[in-house]
């Protein structure tokens, strides 16, 4: 969108300030070419500010604020900027610079392992083929519930500085949609099977393909990269959250088990937490404990 700026005149006298005395005009008025609209005050005079063009004006200070010559103090648009879009934008900005805070004073660090899914594999085409649909990311859910239950560190408020006692295990799921991420939120995880699990996603899928689904707040997330083919990542923490696990896509890779050449399908994990607040001896053996969970499946029914 074309615009062009208004500037503070030079000064007649020695001094290289003013002062906003009187904005004449409001914010997307429509102004004619040497229209009068903004006038300034130093110690010895008071400076007329007319428009150079025609067109929409805008102020950029406000009455009261200091500025100085050759500096920007307002804009002439040629076209009528969209107010609601503004105000939008500035809570978007608002947003922003919250989380940007939350990451200067985080420090994060991640862990990584790769867990052998042959038999989870196996026991999901099991349960596929008496028709009932549970989805690989539902056990991932259910192992990280086991995982947190253990080490409830993981849980650890970053805003209320507390582990909280008997707190709900409520998971967010990184989704995308047509323009963002997206983290809904499954509750009371500890209390839910791999099924009910499974059917929350599923519902969560097609909120999805409606841009229907919106952010919620959880107390963990889980991040299914491989999803999306991600070989490996590092998952970013959410806001208020100390960790956040990552998987990623299964690949058959030639191993050795017991002095044998065999093949399985294995898959890589992530987990980035707050080293302020969890040591990496408790997030490593998290992720062990993530781990044996999905090698062992059946506990997760």
């Amino acid at each position: 969108m074309k615009k062009k700026k208004i500037l503070v005149p030079n000064f007649s006298d020695e001094k290289t300030e003013a002062i906003i005395i009187k904005i004449l005009n409001k914010d997307g008025s429509y102004v004619k070419k040497k229209e009068l609209l903004i006038k300034i005050e130093t110690e010895k005079v008071v400076i007329d500010i007319t428009s150079p063009c025609k067109g929409f004006f805008y102020k950029k200070k406000n009455v009261g604020e200091k500025v100085f010559p050759g500096k920007n103090i307002a804009y002439i648009f040629k076209e009528k900027i969209d107010k609601k879009f503004s105000k939008i934008k500035k809570t978007i900005i608002k947003k922003k610079n919250v989380k940007e805070k939350f990451y200067r004073t985080t420090c994060s660090t991640t862990t990584f392992n790769e867990i052998d899914v042959t038999k989870l594999l196996k026991l999901r085409n099991k349960i596929l083929s008496y028709n009932k649909k549970v989805s690989l990311t539902a056990f991932f859910i259910k192992s990280s519930c086991f995982m947190l239950k253990k080490n409830p560190i993981l849980l650890y408020n970053t805003k209320k500085r507390i582990v909280e006692k008997n707190i709900d295990i409520n998971i967010a799921i990184s989704s995308i949609n047509k323009n963002s991420l997206i983290t809904p939120v499954i509750r009371d995880c500890e209390k839910k099977s791999v099924y009910d699990i499974s059917n929350e996603i599923n519902i969560f899928k097609k909120k999805l393909l409606k841009d229907n689904l919106k952010n919620d707040k959880g107390t963990f997330t889980v991040s299914n990269g491989g999803f999306y083919g991600s070989l490996l990542s590092i998952p970013i923490l959410n806001k208020n959250q100390s960790s956040i696990i990552g998987t990623h896509s299964i690949n058959k890779r030639v191993i050795v088990i017991k002095n044998k050449i065999v093949m399985r399908d294995i898959m890589y994990v992530s987990m980035t937490y707050n080293h302020k607040y969890i040591k990496g001896k408790d997030a490593i053996l998290s992720v062990l404990c993530f781990k044996k969970n999905i090698e062992k499946p059946l506990i997760l029914l």
